[in-house]
Parts: structure tokens; C-alpha cells; sequence
């Protein structure tokens, strides 16, 4: 058997397309100056020409392909077929605490929950009483005038 060498494809001069012809024939679908960023960041393959980067059809579509395409995946597909009944899609294996009350979060005994209660119902009550002095108390007093510039009294500067 004789090896067969692979070479690589050579490209036609068109087929290398500018960033501005990218982002003009892409509008619709890549945000502005987003092929730049991408090709910062290493996300698409492009030739560093001297003219400026330059990418193919091929390595502008992989790129689209990758960044915005989304698949169904088998839970989203309309084609898996539904329970018969609802209690079937909410069933669950696993165990409930036996201490739970209804209404209580999963893991909490009514015992812990009571407790929790108390100590909540403590700190409420013990709360520290602001004890600054009314907001009146720290404004200086004015005399007003009808007519005239309200005086503010002041204490003298030291000096």
C-alpha cells in the first residue's frame, strides 16, 4: 500500500474576507466590533495578514455556530412523552423528615422551629432605643422678621 500524503487545500485570494466585509455580510447576526473582540480573546481563527486579519466563510460560521447556537436538549423536546397524570412528575424518592410540620422548610424539626422562633421573638423586643436627641434640639434657633433675612444665632468663633 503507498501512503498518501494530505495537502492542504489551496485558498483563492476572495475567499479571505476582511473584519469589515465580516462584520457588514454578518450584521444581522454579530453585534459591532464583535468579530474584533473575539479574535482578541481567541474565539475565531483568522490569518494575520499584513492588511489586517482576515477569516474564512467557514471559521466565521463555527464561530456563530458555537457562540449562539442553542440545542433542545432531550428534558425540552416536545417529543418525550408526558406522564399520564401530574403526581407522576412530582413524585419523589426522597425521605421526609419525620419531625416536619407542614409548612416548615425541609430539615426543620417543629422543636427547631420554635426555637428559632423565641430567639427571633427576643431580639425583636430587646432592641437598643435610639437615644440621640430630637432633630429640633440640634438646630440652632432663627428669629424671623416678616420682610427681612432670617438671623441664625452662632457662638463666636474662638480665635
Amino acid at each position: 500500500m503507498v501512503p498518501v500524503l494530505m495537502h492542504e487545500r489551496v485558498l483563492d485570494p476572495d475567499e479571505y474576507l476582511p473584519e469589515p466585509a465580516v462584520q457588514e455580510r454578518w450584521s444581522a447576526l454579530l453585534k459591532r466590533r464583535e468579530i474584533g473582540r473575539a479574535r482578541r480573546k481567541g474565539l475565531i481563527a483568522y490569518y494575520d495578514f499584513p492588511a489586517g486579519p482576515h477569516y474564512l466563510e467557514d471559521d466565521v460560521q463555527e464561530y456563530l455556530d458555537r457562540t449562539y447556537r442553542r440545542t433542545v436538549t432531550p428534558c425540552q423536546s416536545a417529543e418525550t412523552p408526558s406522564p399520564a397524570s401530574k403526581s407522576e412528575a412530582t413524585t419523589s424518592t426522597d425521605r421526609i423528615p419525620s419531625g416536619a410540620d407542614p409548612g416548615t422548610p425541609a430539615g426543620m424539626t417543629v422543636e427547631l422551629a420554635q426555637s428559632v422562633g423565641e430567639a427571633l421573638k427576643k431580639q425583636i423586643l430587646n432592641r437598643p432605643r435610639s437615644s440621640s436627641r430630637p432633630l429640633s434640639r440640634l438646630l440652632p434657633k432663627v428669629k424671623r422678621r416678616k420682610g427681612h433675612l432670617a438671623l441664625i444665632e452662632s457662638s463666636p468663633l474662638p480665635s
